[in-house]
């Protein structure tokens, strides 16, 4: 604390007098003896008024949008922080669960493909297909229809 004497009289007076360090959004708080602001965990700045985003930035995934401290996830990217990875078709479909870390779909039992997407058929009781491989056997089957009549 900074003192001065005035004609006699001891006037006390600190760094602080009109600094502001967005107290009112509890940003941060004035340090007496040097009058810079000391912010609070989610703040930054000389003022504490810039909001930081949680988690090192949205993980480098993303921007932090700095008046509602959430991030902005880049497309293939989500979650709070931006860490979990977005899986293909819409979460696998509808027709399994989604691994967060990979990105990758695992299916349900009777589906297939990268997002689900492909209902396996059961002809017999040994061969399973789906519906990829009859649309590769239908297509042969065509060209060599043609091919030969």
């Amino acid at each position: 604390m900074k003192k001065k004497v005035i004609l006699g009289r001891l006037v006390t007076r600190t760094f602080c007098d009109g600094v502001d360090c967005n107290q009112e959004q509890e940003g941060g708080v004035c340090v007496m003896n040097t009058g810079e602001c000391k912010c609070n965990s989610n703040y930054t700045g000389s003022d504490c008024k810039t909001i930081v985003c949680p988690y090192n930035k949205c993980n480098g995934h993303g921007e932090c949008n700095t008046t509602t401290a959430k991030c902005n996830c880049e497309e293939g990217w989500t979650g709070e922080n931006c860490t979990e990875v977005e899986c293909p078709g819409n979460n696998c479909s509808g027709h399994g669960l989604c691994n967060l870390k990979t990105g990758d779909c695992d299916c349900e039992e009777g589906w297939s493909g990268d997002r689900c997407e492909y209902e396996k058929r059961v002809f017999s009781d040994s061969v399973e297909l789906s519906r990829s491989t009859l649309l590769t056997l239908f297509s042969i089957t065509i060209g060599f229809f043609i091919l030969y009549f």
